[in-house]
């Protein structure tokens, strides 16, 4: 039986996909994707797929979408962010006869927050690189002399070796911490031996049955180029022991350092290390313990077998090819049917929005044209297409459609989607690939809503649904909107703000922090909002003041 595998987020994964190849029969298809066609692990594989980000709301049902076409029996990820979105899933995957290569979804968010997985090591006694959260943590640490300089800072969920600093002075760390790049975490710098072990802990048993350990003799930004095997059975027990605190499934790449004749776990990566390839080379495959695992078979422990003093020496490779043969959304047929509601202004910048997603690689959509209810049937509207019809053809169409609401009027787009009763429609988010989630574990977002080019959100935002974030919008801290809001292009929203239904903030308005707007609320252009409104009433002015006509 053939063992399709699918790779998300290749990237440039080349080699081991390549040792995937060749350690499958010849009917297994290795299947890839990544949001840029321009990842080179895609040209490896026997069919490829450009997908949106994993922050779209329908990137999993795209996954599944996919993993039934293609037939697969084992998913994994090859980037940390993406491993616990795999996890939250990992029943849904298994419902669709897919085997998830991915932790339990605590496991995965202790592996993505480094200080809750320090806390939880600490209180399960596996000894761990002494770690701090805070600059008022670390002080109390500091002047006890638990800790002293030079110190290690880091993003608490950062991955890939970004924005990591050695800091000698409290100056320094003090410099870091209030530019605010990142949620840094502070670690007492380890200045001894660094190595590192590729584990597969068996998807039945959830016991470690295969590891390899290596000595770390040169390292680049993301990990590890030049390693030297070695066996200390003191190391084996120890990974042991972590696997009994910790919920794996399949191969997991886990960091040490090794001082005064003991180990201490740094990190964990519940995937494929990119230092993998050193074990597979050296005869630790791990391919077929995957296999095993698909088919229901608990895999025998095999730690250990193989050579010491073998060195790994990692180099570029490069991928060369015509720009026609880019993977491409409509070769591989996964373009899905969009129209939109509106063929006025808004409708054509929608139309061109999505056209640049598409581009960027973020969406798989085909506008099939426009509907509007005040324009007759056949009306060209733009390049973009043709009006279509209005609601009424909407509630007939046959299959399933997605749709864009791009009217402007907060009430009307509510009375659009309150008479859309088609259960074939649907509204997905629409997204430009210009907007910025300074932290996306803390962004929630509903559906049906439409963000064009060049807004950010900083944290815990959350964002209902069938709204319009019209251009260059900004959301501090703590910001909350609800439901069918339009806000103009400018719009800025400083931290706490919440947003009820139905608002319309005007050009470049501006609502100062932890103002609460209701319903049915206008802000003018230009306008700022200190204090809180009336509902159903117009806001005019510097500062805005109620408004009758």
């Amino acid at each position: 039986m053939p063992t399709n595998i699918l790779f998300c987020s290749a990237g440039r994964r080349t080699k081991l996909l390549q040792f995937f190849r060749q350690s499958l029969d010849a009917e297994s298809h290795l299947i890839a994707i990544d949001n840029q066609p321009t990842a080179p692990a895609l040209y490896f594989a026997d069919n490829s797929y450009i997908v949106p980000r994993i922050t779209d709301p329908g990137y999993v049902d795209l996954l599944i979408d996919i993993c039934k076409k293609e037939g697969i029996k084992a998913i994994t990820t090859l980037i940390d962010p993406e491993i616990e979105l795999l996890a939250k899933n990992r029943d849904l995957f298994i419902e669709n006869g897919v085997l998830p290569l991915c932790p339990s979804i605590k496991t995965a968010q202790l592996c993505f927050d480094k200080y809750a997985l320090f806390e939880h090591l600490t209180e399960h006694g596996i000894p761990t690189v002494l770690t701090f959260d805070t600059l008022e943590h670390f002080m109390e640490g500091f002047e006890k002399g638990q800790i002293e300089f030079p110190v290690f800072i880091k993003p608490r969920t950062g991955s890939g070796s970004v924005g990591i600093h050695k800091v000698h002075d409290l100056s320094e760390l003090k410099k870091y911490l209030d530019e605010g790049a990142h949620q840094y975490i502070i670690q007492e710098f380890m200045d001894c031996r660094d190595c590192d072990a590729d584990v597969y802990i068996d998807t039945i048993s959830h016991k470690p049955v295969s590891i390899f350990t290596k000595n770390k003799i040169e390292t680049r930004i993301g990990g590890a180029n030049k390693t030297i095997s070695f066996k200390d059975e003191r190391l084996f027990n120890f990974i042991k022991e972590i696997c009994k605190v910790l919920d794996f499934n399949g191969p997991v790449d886990m960091d040490f350092w090794f001082r005064d004749g003991k180990y201490y776990l740094g990190e964990v990566n519940p995937r494929f290390g990119g230092a993998y390839l050193h074990a597979h080379g050296a005869g630790v495959n791990f391919i077929p313990l995957i296999v095993n695992n698909i088919n229901g078979i608990e895999n025998d422990e095999h730690i250990g077998y193989y050579r010491e003093d073998v060195l790994m020496m990692m180099y570029d490779d490069v991928v060369i090819i015509d720009k026609k043969d880019l993977v491409n959304n409509e070769v591989d047929g996964m373009r899905k049917k969009i129209a939109i509601y509106g063929a006025g202004g808004l409708g054509k910048e929608v139309a061109g929005g999505i056209q640049r997603i598409n581009k960027a690689g973020n969406g798989q959509w085909e506008i099939i044209g426009f509907y509007d209810d005040n324009k007759p049937v056949g009306t060209e509207v733009s390049h973009y297409g043709k009006v279509l019809g209005g609601i009424e053809e909407l509630n007939t169409f046959g299959e399933p459609l997605a749709l864009a609401i791009a009217v402007g009027t907060p009430a009307s787009r509510k009375h659009i989607h309150d008479r859309i009763t088609n259960p074939n429609i649907y509204f997905p988010n629409l997204i430009a690939p210009s907007f910025r989630i300074l932290d996306p574990k803390t962004f929630k977002i509903g559906e049906g809503n439409i963000i064009q080019d060049n807004c950010s959100v900083t944290c815990d935002v959350e964002i209902g649904n069938y709204n319009v974030l019209n251009g260059s919008n900004a959301m501090g801290h703590d910001v909350k909107v609800g439901n069918f809001n339009v806000l103009m292009p400018g719009v800025r929203l400083s931290g706490e703000v919440s947003v009820g239904d139905c608002n319309l903030l005007g050009l470049d308005s501006v609502v100062l922090q932890r103002v609460k707007i209701g319903n049915k609320v206008t802000l003018g252009a230009g306008s700022v909002m200190m204090t809180k409104p009336k509902d159903g009433f117009t806001y005019i002015g510097v500062p805005a003041k109620k408004f009758d006509f």
